[in-house]
């Protein structure tokens, strides 16, 4: 897992070249969504597939809609993970929301996130195996 930050960079694009899978992480703030596209776009380009994009800090309907419009014009699975205090409280004092919290709902997004990731990489490692 190499985590960097959305640019167009060379150095970003390096990383994003050598990874087996990309995940984006955004939020529902029009600056941020630029990059995302903007990565998105930069990751085709690599052939470097995307599996998800993770939508953080949703506060509002309207903050979903937008999550919803992202995946659906990039092709790809949405992760949305709301805005919410046992979040911000677990990462401040370096504790996983599931053991913080575990009935928040970030956790079983978390969760769900990791599984989607799970099932990528088999598709890809099922796909180079009949290369």
């Amino acid at each position: 897992v190499v985590d960097c930050p959305a640019e167009l960079a060379r150095d970003g694009g390096v990383e994003l070249r050598t990874a087996d899978l990309a995940v984006l992480v955004t939020t529902p703030h029009k600056p941020a969504l630029v990059d995302a596209y903007r990565t998105h776009d930069l990751a085709d380009d690599l052939d470097t597939p995307v599996a998800s994009v993770v939508v953080n800090r949703i506060e509002s309907d309207r903050d979903r809609e937008i999550a919803d419009r992202l995946g659906r014009e990039l092709g790809v699975d949405i992760t949305t993970i709301e805005s919410q205090s046992a979040l911000a409280e677990a990462q401040a004092g370096w504790v996983p929301i599931r053991d913080y919290e575990p009935e928040a709902s970030a956790a079983t997004a978390y969760e769900s996130l990791a599984d989607r990731l799970e099932r990528a990489d088999e598709r890809l490692s099922d796909r180079a195996e009949s290369l």
